[in-house]
Parts: C-alpha cells; sequence; structure tokens
C-alpha cells in the first residue's frame, strides 16, 4: 500500500480529483489529506472519490491552517454543509 499524505491545498486536491476522474489511482493508493482550509474544492474531491468508489482518508483533527475555525465561520456555512454531506458519504451530484 502506499499512503501519500496531503496538506489538501487547492492545487494538490486538484491533481487528486483529475487522478480520480480519469481512473488513474490504483487500489493499492490511499491518498490521506489533511485539509488547510474548508473550501469547495476539499468537498469536491471528497466527493469525486465517493462516487468512483476510490479510497481516501481524510484527517479530522488537522494541526495545520484553520480549518475548524473556518468552518464554524458564517460566512462558509454553505461549505460546512456540503462538508457535512460529503463526509456522511451523500453525493453531490
Amino acid at each position: 500500500m502506499y499512503f501519500p499524505y496531503l496538506r489538501g491545498r487547492q492545487f494538490e486536491l486538484i491533481a487528486l480529483r483529475e487522478l480520480c476522474e480519469m481512473e488513474l489511482l490504483c487500489d493499492k493508493m490511499f491518498p490521506i489529506i489533511e485539509p488547510v482550509k474548508a473550501s469547495s474544492t476539499l468537498n469536491n474531491t471528497i466527493d469525486k472519490f465517493c462516487t468512483k468508489d476510490q479510497s481516501i482518508g481524510i484527517i479530522h483533527n488537522p494541526q495545520i491552517g484553520a480549518f475548524y475555525k473556518e468552518l464554524d465561520d458564517e460566512k462558509k456555512a454553505r461549505i460546512r454543509e456540503t462538508y457535512k454531506k460529503v463526509i456522511l458519504n451523500e453525493t453531490l451530484t
């Protein structure tokens, strides 16, 4: 097994999502994301992995960034609700 550990920055998430879309990730690869900020890119990436039935790990207590502070921010309420749906495996599409 290969466990790439990513900070969950925008371009890393986009690259992972595109690899998943093109089905270029093997079954022995299990990416682990430590989110640094709440974003729609993170939500879309997780959703894509769920719809393609591909394994992905999300760190729920990130040590870097302000992920949970941003989720509590009222300006990011839509992203927070989408994140909850995605984590509960309720696909966005």
